[in-house]
This record gives structure tokens, sequence and C-alpha cells, in this order.
């Protein structure tokens, strides 16, 4: 966890701590049942092991600085696992088609081609593998498997295509709301994938799971949300997160109680003055 940051690992879930405090207030259940994933989590429960992926894989690792910062790691496991290819010099649109082309050319059914990244953001690299569709995820991702026991194949090899930097989001079921901007909201659908979130556009009262993002107070899914007694986020909650996507140790917190004022939206938020 980095230092200095108000983010820091729960002793007890956000749900406890309220009760203990203050009694009777509202209580996200999506939020307080959130879970880190430093072991497998019920939903993993028969996910294939890291070490034993039943699909072969070759990580194509992009660059050298994807190599250092995976190189402890190799006697890990990673080495053992899957197929390791470093391209020191793909930074090219014509040096990218030439190793995708190859794999294209040479590739059985039986392999999943896995590009890793150090960045995506301002990467000119993952610009263009983006726009040939293929599996590109983060160096923090690959370490997050490895140190889960969960294979490549079942986060990442069920798509012929995936931006997946970290797993931060693993579990997380978002729902935006207020948002009049499209280009914000088309920003933190971005982050959320980029975390192994997922996104529904349509909210569902009756899944307690879900986590409602919103801009400001008011309409049916806000009111809905609050109405069960669930507490709305702010987009700060996003934004600090993929703020850590580098660190491999985050995870989506349980909100503490010195959490409220900077993630849950107040009552009338943003609604006459209100912040």
């Amino acid at each position: 966890m980095i230092a200095g940051t108000s983010l820091q690992p729960p002793q007890a879930s956000f749900s406890a701590r309220l009760e203990e405090s203050i009694g009777n207030s509202m209580v996200n259940d999506s939020i307080s049942n959130l879970t880190q994933y430093t072991s497998r989590s019920s939903n993993d429960e028969q996910a294939p092991s890291f070490k034993d992926d039943p699909v072969p894989g070759v990580l194509h690792l992009m660059g050298t600085r994807v190599h250092n910062l995976l190189q402890k790691y190799m006697k890990d496991g990673l080495e053992d696992s899957y197929t390791i290819r470093i391209h020191e010099t793909a930074s090219s649109d014509f040096a990218l088609t030439s190793i995708i082309d190859e794999i294209s050319v040479g590739n059985s059914c039986t392999e999943l081609h896995y590009f890793v990244l150090h960045e995506f953001e301002g990467n000119p690299v993952f610009k263009d593998l983006k726009s040939k569709s293929v599996r590109i995820i983060g160096y923090p991702a690959v370490i997050q498997c490895l140190q889960t026991d969960i294979a490549l194949s079942y986060h990442f090899g069920r798509k012929d295509s995936c931006q997946t930097f970290t797993l931060h989001m693993t579990n997380c079921l978002l729902c935006f709301t207020n948002f009049a901007s499209k280009t914000e909201l088309n920003e933190l659908r971005q982050m959320v994938r980029h975390m192994n979130g997922k996104i529904i556009p349509d909210y569902k009262p009756d899944d307690n799971n879900i986590i409602l993002v919103a801009a400001s107070a008011g309409r049916a899914k806000y009111e809905t949300h609050q109405s069960l007694e669930r507490q709305p986020l702010k987009r700060r909650w996003i934004d600090d997160l993929y703020a850590l996507r580098h660190d491999v140790n985050a995870r989506p917190r349980l909100l503490l109680l010195e959490d409220q004022d900077l993630y849950v939206c107040p009552l009338f938020y943003k609604i006459n003055g209100h912040t």
C-alpha cells in the first residue's frame, strides 16, 4: 500500500464499524461485502491454478521495462507456467504488426497470447495493440494471478481481446447515474474495465451487489438505491483506486468511517450548492 494514502487496508468492515459507532445508519451491502482477494474468493473456487493453466499461454513482454518488473517472479512459477517472449523494440505499429502476423501464421488454436505492458496511459504501444483486438494486460494483473494462484486463461481467455491492467475491481459490478458528460462517463468506464470491473447499464434493485456511482443526487437509480438503504458513491472512489493501479496489493477496500466524506454521496449531493 502506498505510504501516505488514506486508503489503508481495513481492520473491520465498514458495516461493523458503523454499527458499533452510530447504530442503524444506512450501510451499502455492495461495499461492505467486498472482500480482499489475497486468496481465492467464493467466485473463484473452481478456477484453475496458475501453475496448471489448462490452456497453454504465451506472455509477450512488450519492452525490457516489463521484463525487469516481472524478473523476480520468473522463478516463482511464471517461466514454468507460460512461454515468455521479450520484445525489446516493439514500439512501432510495423513491429507490432509483424509480431501479430507471426502469431497468426504459426499459432494453433490451443495457445492464448497475452501482450503485457508496463503502462496503458500515454503508451503508444497500448494504443496500437488496442486497434488490433488482442489480449492486453498489465504487469500487475500477471503478478496478481500468480499471487492468487489463478490461471491467466480464467480471467482473460474467455474473449479474443481485453484491456486489463490490474485486477483491483475483480468481482465488482458497477452502475452509473446522473453523468451528463459522455466524455467523463467513457473515461470512468475505461478505468473500471482496466481494473477488471464489470459495468451494467440498467440498475437492478434486486441485486444487492451493485455499486452505484453517481455524479449527483436525484433521479430514479439514485433514489431507488437509497430507498434500499444502500449508499451511492462518488467517482473519486474509482479515481483513487485507479491511481493505485501499479500497487499489486491494493484492493477495493471496505469503507472505513473516515472514508465517508471522501467517497459516499451525501443526501443532497451537488444539489442547491451541496457538495
